[in-house]
């Protein structure tokens, strides 16, 4: 009697999800089972709240098709096997925070913790029919059926690129592991060892997330800096995954100072984040854009290096492989860009490491379903075609015309459509393959002979051990190695010891929750969970598995243990530092709560001023009889420095920076602000509104304030004056005409004059006066020194 059963598997990324119906089918007759690609759909992830609703969305689509009586009662009743790849850590195949890269629309808020119970109790699904799958651990058994002689066609990768080959002389080791890195929504990354008897074990990794970006050059350390100012856990796949494009673009519009275009501006607009990585790689490719370009090559670099990084750690000399949906859209810079910044940073790796690195070779697969892939193996031996083979088997145009399929269903690609001619050794003579539709058909022409190749090809099918093993109900036929050879053995699916209990389900009882564990984080929210077991009902001494109690074995909730540091605003930016030239200006920004610790990130340096500019600004005196140097401060002959009321600090500064600038090192004595009458021409100077601005874009528009005479206020300004010598006077005729006399000349600390403070602008303890001259006012020496 055959078994049959249908069978849903699904990709879940951050933004696309792929759901898929298969139809496994398995006739003790037939040596090899029939798996069959019923139907596909794909989802916006972020449109839903979580796996139920999209399952939920699939199962009511899937039933509105046309199906086989079979099929459509499996669905209708939900005899279904469910496995989902998933991205993110799972636990025990039965639980995930599938939250790491989905944000729901339209307030951006992330999925809540999925468990496979609740699901498969809201969907009235059967206990124990779903699985979830880390989606990178899923690409890792695609890539292990790359190099397995006894995997299933259907879990190849389609299209593989060797982007960095390695000689076997140099790589002659097969037995070494394998690695693989994936950008999309984020970025992802597995790892497979050699068992040993020539197959691999598969293992995903969380290696995205970590915080192992190490900048190579000052525009970098800005990039992490603009990063950091939200945050200061900086993790890897925020510089290499889509999010990072959009990132970018807005990091270097700021660092260049230079706006994106119109068109840009426009086409982001219309589109989601999700799809703005694609608008910016069309504009580089495109338009040849210079912002999106600039993101293009700064990605490819370090995705280069972060490939590096992976090489490193892993050593997979058999192969590194890139998955993701980014990097084959950007085939056109990498491929045709003369540097190859992909490759020239995976090889960049240091005088002690790049030898090394050049010894791991590096492929790039394009297969979006990969993740999908994996469950579609049904132990059949690989069947390698050539184009000859191919062209035995398929039909002609002319044959195609008058000839009638005796079946049809849907597949991924036209091998696998020739393999499952292969497969059905009874009556299948030929085949066709519909790419646009992904449609395979078989026919059977009982006038035809096969051909020898192919009556040998089906030779070479190897039959599974299971094939002749009938376990009893509730259990079912897994293979494993033992001593070179692959041996049947029945397992029950209800977790009993031996197949002779497969129909025995016992109840088990759950003991007491134990204490929560410590909050997962020191600061902000985490999570705890408490464990409870379960036990036999009939010896309450005995743990058996989890699944025969009721309810789950573990509860987790939120967490806050204190208010993580955050970082307090920034402060304005101090004035620019030169008056006329390239200065620095800086702003700060402390821990909140004070005292805390934040980060580094707490001040900013970012260069202003004008490069080439001639000295503007200086005093236009009113009192230089009196009190030299004192005005007001002028931009040019009739007109005057102001700022807004109340800016006596900005009002001093420039009045330093004024002085300074005409050579008078110890700046101002003080800045007093008049208020300015209707008829000036005014010029608020380095700062107006908060922001930097040339002298004449901040030119004094009265239609821009009140009628209020006083909301502008002149600088009236002194400058420090130290004293300085007058030239030496002659020498004074000599004191005795013979005998040695004495002469003398003189000076005076008048050139200029050290200035004194005014009366009414003395304030204690501040040193207004000019300096006194210091050195000799006086010089003598002697004369006539003959005797008379």
């Amino acid at each position: 009697m055959s078994k049959s059963y249908a069978v849903i598997v699904g990709d879940i990324g951050g933004t696309n999800a792929r759901l898929q119906l298969l139809w496994y089918s398995r006739d003790p007759h037939v040596l090899i089972p029939s798996i069959v690609n019923v139907t596909r759909q794909t989802y916006r992830t972020n449109t839903f709240t979580g796996l139920t609703a999209i399952l939920q969305r699939f199962l009511n689509d899937i039933q509105n098709e046309q199906h086989q009586e079979d099929v459509f009662n499996a669905i209708k009743n939900k005899k279904i096997q469910v496995v989902l790849a998933v991205c993110g850590p799972i636990w025990n195949n039965r639980r995930t925070n599938d939250t790491n890269n989905v944000r729901m629309e339209p307030d951006g808020s992330r999925w809540p913790l999925q468990q496979a119970d609740i699901i498969e109790n809201d969907l009235k699904l059967n206990r124990n029919s779903l699985v979830f799958l880390n989606d990178f651990e899923a690409i890792g058994y695609c890539l292990a059926a790359q190099v397995d002689s006894q995997a299933n066609e259907l879990c190849k990768c389609t299209e593989a690129y060797t982007l960095h080959q390695v000689s076997l002389e140099n790589n002659s080791d097969t037995n070494t592991p394998i690695a693989c890195l994936g950008a999309g929504t984020g970025l992802g990354a597995c790892f497979l060892l050699p068992d040993g008897s020539g197959r691999y074990q598969v293992y995903p990794s969380e290696a995205g997330m970590t915080d192992t970006f190490s900048p190579r050059s000052e525009e970098e350390w800005l990039l992490v800096n603009y990063l950091r100012r939200n945050q200061s856990f900086i993790e890897i796949e925020q510089l290499v995954s889509g999010p990072a494009f959009v990132t970018m673009l807005q990091f270097y519009s700021e660092y260049l100072n230079q706006s994106l275009t119109s068109k840009l501006n426009h086409d982001l607009q219309q589109v989601s984040q999700d799809d703005a990585p694609v608008v910016i790689s069309q504009h580089a490719r495109d338009y040849n854009d210079s912002l999106c370009l600039r993101v293009v090559d700064t990605f490819l670099d370090i995705f280069g290096r972060v490939l590096g990084t992976a090489a490193q750690t892993f050593l997979p000399y058999r192969g590194l492989y890139i998955t993701g949906g980014i990097l084959p859209k950007l085939a056109w810079r990498w491929q045709n860009n003369f540097k190859n910044l992909l490759l020239k940073s995976y090889l960049d790796q240091g005088p002690k490491m790049s030898e090394i690195v050049a010894r791991v070779p590096l492929f790039l697969i394009n297969d979006d379903d990969l993740a999908i892939a994996i469950t579609n193996a049904n132990g059949q031996h690989l069947i390698k075609f050539n184009e000859e083979t191919l062209n035995k088997l398929r039909l002609t145009p002319s044959l195609l015309s008058t000839s009638v399929s005796y079946i049809d269903f849907e597949i991924l690609n036209e091998r696998q459509c020739a393999i499952e001619c292969v497969k059905d050794q009874s009556i299948c003579t030929g085949f066709s393959y519909d790419a646009t539709n992904k449609m395979c058909s078989l026919f059977d022409d009982l006038t035809k002979i096969v051909d020898n190749d192919i009556t040998t090809l089906r030779q070479e099918l190897k039959p599974n051990v299971c094939d002749n093993v009938k376990c009893k109900p509730d259990a079912i036929c897994i293979s494993y190695n033992r001593e070179g050879k692959q041996v049947p053995s029945c397992v029950c699916l209800n977790g009993q010891p031996t197949p002779d209990d497969c129909d025995k389900i016992e109840i088990g009882i759950w003991t007491d929750y134990n204490d929560w564990s410590g909050c997962s984080v020191t600061c902000g929210e985490g999570y705890q969970f408490r464990k409870r077991e379960c036990l036999s009902s009939n010896d309450k001494t005995q743990k058996i598995p989890s699944d025969n109690c009721i309810g789950t074995n573990i509860e987790i909730q939120p967490c806050n243990v204190t208010t993580c540091p955050t970082y307090g605003p920034w402060t304005p930016w101090t004035p620019c530092s030169k008056f006329c030239g390239i200065g620095i200006k800086q702003r700060n920004r402390s821990c909140t709560p004070p005292g805390s610790n934040c980060g580094n990130y707490t001040h900013e340096q970012r260069a202003c001023g004008v490069a080439n500019c001639q000295r503007v600004a200086g005093i236009k005196e009113t009192e230089s009889d009196q009190y030299p140097l004192k005005g007001y401060l002028a931009i040019r002959e009739g007109d005057i420095l102001c700022v807004p009321q109340n800016n006596t600090e900005i009002a001093k500064y420039m009045a330093d920076l004024v002085c300074k600038s005409i050579g008078l090192a110890r700046g101002a004595q003080y800045a007093i602000l008049n208020p300015i009458r209707y008829n000036s021409t005014c010029y608020p100077g380095i700062l107006c509104d908060g922001t930097e601005k040339d002298f004449y874009e901040c030119k004094y528009d009265r239609t821009q304030t009140s009628n209020n005479a006083s909301d502008l206020f002149a600088i009236i300004a002194r400058c420090i004056v130290d004293g300085g010598f007058s030239p030496w006077s002659d020498w004074s005729p000599c004191s005795k005409t013979c005998d040695t006399g004495q002469t003398k000349r003189f000076r005076t600390c008048t050139d200029p004059s050290p200035s004194i403070p005014e009366p009414q602008t003395i304030i204690d303890n501040f040193p207004l006066a000019g300096m006194n001259c210091t050195g000799d006012y006086t010089q003598v020496k002697t004369c006539n020194e003959q005797s008379c």
